[in-house]
């Protein structure tokens, strides 16, 4: 077997190194992100949310009536910042009411993946 010559050696250590790094960089990025949920989770008061009708806190029900929620209340609902809630309310304003949670596929930034995440707390009444 040819020996390695000394290019080859640290062209050797580099690219350990770089994936090493990436292992570790990816690592991370799993880790943190289930941090801060957790912690995110933990320090949330749901018996503080009430909508301006005077519905129950969403922890009685555990969940959002895309046709009555406020900004604050369609937030709750994972992938769904300030923009999109907005959105949703602008589309509710509108349109009308949601007949369907699949309704919410025609605001724009809702893909079927927010939907999937969210499908045990989105409810829809007319009310």
């Amino acid at each position: 077997m040819p020996a390695i010559t000394k290019p080859e050696r640290y062209a050797v250590i580099i690219l350990a190194f770089l994936l090493a790094s990436g292992f570790g960089l990816k690592h991370y990025k799993v880790h943190a992100k289930a941090l801060k949920e957790v912690i995110s989770i933990e320090s949330f008061n749901y018996d503080e949310i009430t909508n301006v009708a005077g519905h129950a806190p969403l922890q009685e029900h555990g969940r959002v009536n895309i046709n009555t929620a406020s900004l604050e209340e369609l937030m709750s609902l994972k992938g769904i910042g300030e923009t999109i809630a907005g959105r949703i309310m602008e589309h509710r304003n509108s349109h009308g009411p949601f007949s369907s949670a699949e309704g919410l596929k025609a605001v724009r930034g809702i893909s079927g993946k927010i939907l999937i995440e969210n499908q045990d707390r989105i409810a829809v009444d007319d009310s």
